[in-house]
Parts: structure tokens; C-alpha cells; sequence
């Protein structure tokens, strides 16, 4: 039974005088020949054992790789080759566009007030509409009343939309052994360094690995943290002047917007019909407050820290 099989395999080939296997170009036969071919380049890795390698400095949380941050060196034999792309925004922080209000200005359409006695300004609280032109109303002040007008809020910049900035994108290439016990990946190669990697974004390396962490993966995208613009300035020096008649122009009485209780007397006690705000602003200054960038990956995202 053993010899029919040898005889079987062999049917159909010659062997010459060297012990080469000799064909007679039957189609049959070179597709034959063409298997034989692709087994042998495609002959998987033998591993001894499914152990981890066991490198003396890494973590055990960590995969062991060679790891090419520049150029994107070949993997040795016995590695799968994963192509990434190591992406850094040039800048930490993200622009950001304010929304223009115009000049700086006290100028404001309401007003937190305050009203009491004895004193004291908490007995009523409500808000008042101004405006830098004048404004009609129908107030009454009476003796013995205490007013505190608050600051206007200052106007100006505000809102705020963040900008990413450009960045720099370089081919990548992390090398991962086929059989995990090979300990070569503990060692650098050619144009690769010795590293170990982890699923996703991690911000600090390990001791031993301290180069990194380098952030890769696939279709990198710069994302940023919420920025914000906010009109800062002091307004406790503007003033409302407050009128007998409509049209602002009849017994102009002014009361300080610093959010102080004052009590009311003289000119201040009385019936009014109109107002108007004087705004003055002091150290006007737009305070932007920029959101970091960041680097996100559409596909699998490693961090990779070497030695």
C-alpha cells in the first residue's frame, strides 16, 4: 500500500540525473508547480509556545514592539507590520475667534438695584433697563430710602470659537512578533526601537520606557477643548442720571453705579421720568481662554513608549 502511494505522487514527472523533478508542461502539472510555490512563500511561523516575551523592563499591561517613529522601517521576519501615522498638532493650544461687540463699554440695557432703610439696601431687589440714550421711566424716591445700583456688566468681545492648529503627520510603522515568546523584540534593529505599546491613549510612559508616549494610529484628526472670550474692565465709575422731565434734560440728579447702599437725600428724593447712564470703563481687557488640542484616530490608536 506505501509503495502505490509513492507511485501515485509521481506520476506524470520524470526525475533526471541530478534527482530534479522534471515536467512534461501539462497544465495540470504547472498549476501544480504554482502551489508548491505559494506554500512555500506563505509558510506560517512556527512558535514554540503562546508565552509572553519576557523582556526584563516591561510592564505587564503592555505588548512588547519595534517601533519606526520616523520612516516607517520594514519589519524583521516573523513580525506583522502595522502602518500608522504619528500625528502632533504644531501648537498645545487651539486659536480662538471672539465675537466683536464693539468697542469696550459700561454702556448696558439693564441694571441690578438694590433698595432698603436704615442702612441697609435689602429690602427690594429688581432690575432697571438703561441705555447710553436717554430712557423714559416712572420712579419715586422718598426720605429716609436707601439705593445701591451694581456696576454695569462691561460689553465687548465674548463667545468664542477655537481654531485648530495645523499639524505634523509622519508615516509610522509598529512591528509586533508573530510568536509571542520571541525575545528579539526586546532589543532594537535597523531604523527600529525597542518599545511596547497599548491599545488606545495613555499620558505618561513607564520608567523603563521612557521615550514617548508617541500617540498613532489611523485617519488622525486635531479636535480642541472649548475656548472662551469674556469682556473684562471695572465699571464701578459709571454714573445714572436721573431727570424730572422725558427727555432727560430737567433736574439731572447722578447716582453712583458702584454697588454701594447710599442713602438718598437732596436732589435724590423725588419723583423721575427719564435716565440716562454715563458709562466709564477701566482696565478694559478681553480675557481669551484658549482649549488644548488634542489628536484623535479614526482607526486602531496605540500609545507607544521606547527606550
Amino acid at each position: 500500500m506505501r509503495r502505490a502511494v509513492v507511485v501515485a505522487l509521481l506520476f506524470g514527472c520524470g526525475i533526471n540525473e541530478v534527482g530534479e523533478q522534471v515536467l512534461d508542461g501539462s497544465p495540470a502539472e504547472a498549476g501544480d508547480v504554482a502551489a508548491i510555490d505559494v506554500v512555500k512563500e506563505a509558510a506560517p511561523v512556527v512558535c514554540n509556545d503562546a508565552g509572553v516575551a519576557s523582556c526584563a523592563d516591561a510592564v505587564a499591561f503592555r505588548s512588547p514592539a519595534l517601533f519606526s517613529p520616523d520612516a516607517g522601517a520594514p519589519c524583521p521576519a516573523g513580525y506583522d507590520s502595522l502602518d500608522v501615522v504619528l500625528s502632533v498638532p504644531n501648537a498645545p493650544t487651539c486659536g480662538c475667534n471672539c465675537t466683536d461687540a464693539g468697542a469696550p463699554s459700561c454702556d448696558t440695557t439693564t441694571v441690578d438695584y438694590h433698595t432698603g432703610a436704615a442702612g441697609f439696601c435689602n429690602t427690594k431687589t429688581g432690575k432697571d433697563t438703561l441705555s447710553g440714550s436717554c430712557t423714559v421711566l416712572a420712579s419715586l424716591t422718598t426720605a429716609g430710602e436707601y439705593l445701591q445700583i451694581d456696576p454695569p456688566a462691561p460689553t465687548g468681545c465674548g463667545g468664542g470659537t477655537s481654531v485648530p492648529p495645523a499639524t505634523t503627520n509622519t508615516n509610522a510603522r509598529l512591528c509586533t512578533p508573530q510568536c509571542a515568546s520571541d525575545e528579539s523584540v526586546c532589543t532594537a534593529g535597523t531604523g527600529l526601537r525597542a518599545c511596547v505599546s497599548v491599545v488606545g491613549s495613555v499620558g505618561s510612559c513607564p520608567p523603563n520606557y521612557p521615550s514617548g508616549p508617541f500617540y498613532v494610529g489611523a485617519n488622525p484628526v486635531t479636535t480642541c477643548d472649548t475656548c472662551s472670550c469674556v469682556q473684562q474692565g471695572d465699571c464701578s465709575g459709571s454714573t445714572v442720571h436721573l431727570y424730572s422731565d422725558t427727555n432727560c434734560n430737567t433736574g439731572d440728579q447722578g447716582f453712583p453705579m458702584d454697588g454701594v447702599c447710599h442713602a438718598l437725600s437732596g436732589g435724590h428724593i423725588g419723583s423721575f421720568s427719564s435716565e440716562r447712564v454715563a458709562p466709564n470703563i477701566k482696565n478694559a481687557a478681553c480675557k481669551v481662554t484658549e482649549g488644548a488640542s488634542h489628536v484623535t484616530y479614526g482607526g486602531n490608536d496605540f500609545t507607544v513608549c521606547c527606550q
